[in-house]
């Protein structure tokens, strides 16, 4: 049972990348505060939760892959609002196989992505609620993940040159 409300629901995609085995998390920083989460937002008119966590992660990311149609699981935080006030929204997370990363993306200007382990991004992001949905499952989550890859195999190009980022933070 959903206590959420459709609108009070965003779709989020935890991209990542699977290198011989090695499962990397790309985490990305929110705009104003600099905290580490995962790429999220509203699903726009007639978009599903998991198109919106794919088109989110091209915004906010500047990566593009593919998501799977089930949601790793859901954590809820308080957005604040514009007007002043906080709503309290899901995050049905999808995990997104990235297939490609741009030099460049909409949202370069304003945040900073950060490859990662399992481990460490459970750690890093500032949520507690979105750190406990992947400590919790650090083990089934890349399981899971090395599965989808493994049915979605990526071009071989993404691993030599696109996506090996530097340990820490990158930006172009």
């Amino acid at each position: 049972m959903n206590l959420f409300p459709p609108d009070a629901q965003q779709g989020g995609a935890l991209p990542f990348v699977n290198l011989a085995g090695n499962i990397r998390i790309m985490l990305v920083s929110s705009r104003r505060r600099g905290r580490w989460g995962v790429p999220k937002g509203w699903a726009q008119k007639e978009e599903t939760l998991v198109a919106a966590a794919e088109r989110e992660a091209a915004e906010e990311a500047g990566v593009d892959g593919t998501a799977a149609e089930l949601p790793l699981g859901r954590y809820a935080y308080d957005k604040k609002m514009p007007e002043g006030y906080a709503l309290r929204c899901e995050v049905v997370v999808f995990p997104l196989l990235v297939r490609s990363q741009a030099e460049t993306w909409s949202e370069d200007s304003t945040r900073v992505r950060r490859w990662c382990d399992l481990g460490e991004a459970s750690e890093l992001v500032d949520d507690r609620s979105l750190g406990k949905l992947l400590a919790d499952c650090s083990g089934d989550v890349a399981e899971h993940l090395r599965g989808f890859a493994a049915h979605h195999p990526e071009p071989s190009i993404l691993l030599s040159t696109q996506v090996v980022p530097p340990h820490g933070a990158s930006r172009p």
